[in-house]
């Protein structure tokens, strides 16, 4: 019998920032220039014509680069060169660990010409799982040379927005290894079109906020799941007293020194009837609030304080996880999951798809309409 779960994904703007060099180089450019340009013209010789060349040559990439800042990051043709096999090595190394866009997960639809989805797997070497039957030894998955075990991940881009929609896995690749696999992708096809690399900017995924969402988890009628991070240094200041059923998370730690918890209640039920006691999220959530924006409250308070609320937003009818202090935008995809079977690449596609176009006016707003 299928079992329901529900996948997370998180949106990004998809966009071109300066390198964390760019201020530094464009302040001793302008100085270089300004020292040569100062030469009194009867010592001015042919090598500091060149030199003044180069540092203007130099100064012209800076100022390029400024002026692209926080403009779109194009991506789809970059995407299509890597399912086309025109990019020359597609395998990136990050953090010790091997990743590959997976050709066989990509899609790219008449029905939604806008989006682009494929798959980063993470081509895992060390700590491989073993199979295991019951009241049998465990047995070895043995791997050839060339052979890992693949964790995926995800991906869309959505070329109206210039967003990319992440799914969030535990065991798969994270966001900033998306974001390097995609610059490394990017530098190749620049290089091998002969399309010029400015060296002062590399494609950024920052998380997409809608500073509405706040409000609107304060303001929910359907809580589906609050989870509470704290510890014993700021639990007073988050977990309300007279709550009657989140109190019981503050005297769990008691009086105990150096611990922190992380809870989650959920409600079992799918439908908008069934919901946590939507006092008790509520009370929790402004006195975090209150707490982590207080003036008193220090950087050691809100160390471990986190206070997330999933609720079902009546008019997509879409699940949605808010975290209270960030709110990014983030949505949960159900999908039913058979014992013994993979989820079928194309089967995620159509409803991440399907589950992401119901955004598309709250995306249109935040963003202030399409490219």
């Amino acid at each position: 019998m299928p079992k329901k779960k529900y996948v997370r994904f998180s949106l990004y703007k998809a966009v071109l920032s300066l390198t964390d060099n760019h201020a530094d180089k464009l302040l001793k450019a302008d100085q270089r220039i300004a020292e040569l340009e100062a030469i009194a013209p009867q010592d001015f010789k042919s090598h500091h014509g060149l030199s003044l060349d180069k540092w203007r040559d130099h100064r012209r990439e800076l100022a390029e680069a400024a002026a692209r800042r926080q403009t779109t990051w194009q991506l789809s043709q970059v995407i299509e060169a890597a399912q086309n096999g025109r990019i020359p090595e597609m395998v990136l190394k990050v953090n010790g660990e091997k990743i590959e866009m997976d050709r066989n997960a990509y899609f790219h639809k008449d029905s939604s010409p806008h989006l682009y989805s494929f798959q980063i797997a993470k081509l895992r070497a060390t700590g491989l799982p073993a199979k295991k039957k019951i009241d049998e030894a465990r047995e070895d998955i043995p791997l050839a040379e060339d052979e890992y075990i693949g964790e995926f991940t995800e991906i869309l881009l959505d070329t109206r927005y210039g967003v990319v929609i992440i799914q969030s896995n535990k065991y798969g690749v994270g966001v900033s290894a998306v974001q390097k696999y995609l610059n490394f992708l990017q530098k190749q096809y620049l290089e091998i079109n002969r399309q010029p690399v400015n060296r002062y900017l590399v494609g950024e995924l920052q998380p997409i906020l809608d500073e509405g969402l706040t409000e609107r988890a304060l303001a929910a009628d359907c809580y589906k799941k609050v989870r509470i991070r704290c510890s014993d240094v700021n639990k007073d200041g988050i977990i309300p007293e007279d709550s009657v059923h989140l109190s019981s998370v503050a005297r769990i730690i008691g009086e105990q020194t150096g611990v922190t918890l992380d809870v989650c209640l959920t409600v079992k039920r799918e439908d908008a009837a069934g919901t946590l006691t939507a006092r008790d999220v509520r009370s929790v959530a402004r006195k975090y609030r209150e707490f982590m924006a207080a003036p008193t409250t220090t950087d050691e308070d809100k160390k471990d304080a986190r206070v997330e609320v999933t609720i079902l937003n009546p008019q997509t009818n879409v699940l949605e996880a808010i975290d209270l202090l960030t709110p990014k935008v983030d949505f949960l995809v159900p999908i039913e999951v058979e014992e013994r079977q993979p989820i079928g690449s194309e089967y995620l596609y159509d409803l991440t798809a399907e589950q992401y176009s119901r955004l598309d006016a709250r995306l249109f707003a935040i963003l202030g309409g399409l490219q």
